[in-house]
């Protein structure tokens, strides 16, 4: 009979142990194992293994979770890092200034005015080039006091927003000055306004501003 109730024991040791046996299957099973050391043991044995893989359950739970927690970590830093070079790259080129060549400036001569006896010319510009807008409010003014003659160089910045736009420059002039040039850094010069024949275009030759 031993046998026989301890083979009905371990059958019904699975359920007993989840705690989904009856009330009195549960009696049956507390009170053969206090006779009975073999079973016991097997009781013992199954606890171990559950509370094992419990264990083993968690631990992957919580690698799981810090896996999960890593590669969301990984690709916020990832698109913040992108996100950041993207706008310090579009930083830099909206704000550095890049010399144009004067061939590729189209100029408009939109008048003069006189300040204190201090003479002002207005243009207006536009770049033929495709990637860049003059930026004429950044350029250089280098008077010539020998040669009586002012160079300007005007710089091209990457146009903001991919709009092309007009941008104003004034250069100053004085009794000594004969001429005006658009300069660039390959050291080409082009003449915008000349003493005798006054402004002067790409297209048109304007009349003496005297």
């Amino acid at each position: 009979m031993k046998s026989v109730d301890c083979n009905i024991i371990k059958d019904l040791l699975p359920n007993y142990i989840d705690k989904l046996s009856s009330k009195e299957t549960n009696d049956l099973v507390e009170n053969h194992l206090q006779t009975c050391k073999e079973c016991s043991k097997i009781k013992d044995m199954y606890q171990e293994k559950i509370v094992n893989q419990d264990k083993q359950i968690d631990y992957l739970k919580g690698y799981r979770k810090k896996k999960i927690f890593s590669v969301i970590s990984a690709i916020i830093i990832t698109m913040f890092v992108i996100i950041s070079v993207a706008l310090i790259g579009c930083s830099i080129l909206v704000n550095t200034n890049f010399y144009m060549n004067v061939t590729d400036v189209e100029l408009y001569y939109t008048g003069m005015s006189e300040l204190n006896g201090n003479r002002t010319l207005h243009y207006e510009m536009t770049s033929y080039d495709t990637l860049l807008d003059p930026f004429c409010w950044d350029y250089d003014i280098i008077k010539d006091t020998e040669n009586k003659a002012v160079y300007m160089k005007v710089v091209g910045i990457f146009p903001f927003g991919g709009h092309k736009a007009r941008s104003f420059c004034t250069v100053e002039i004085d009794d000594d000055t004969e001429c005006v040039y658009l300069i660039d850094s390959k050291g080409y010069e082009r003449k915008i306004w000349d003493k005798e024949q006054g402004v002067l275009t790409r297209t048109h030759i304007y009349p003496n501003i005297y």
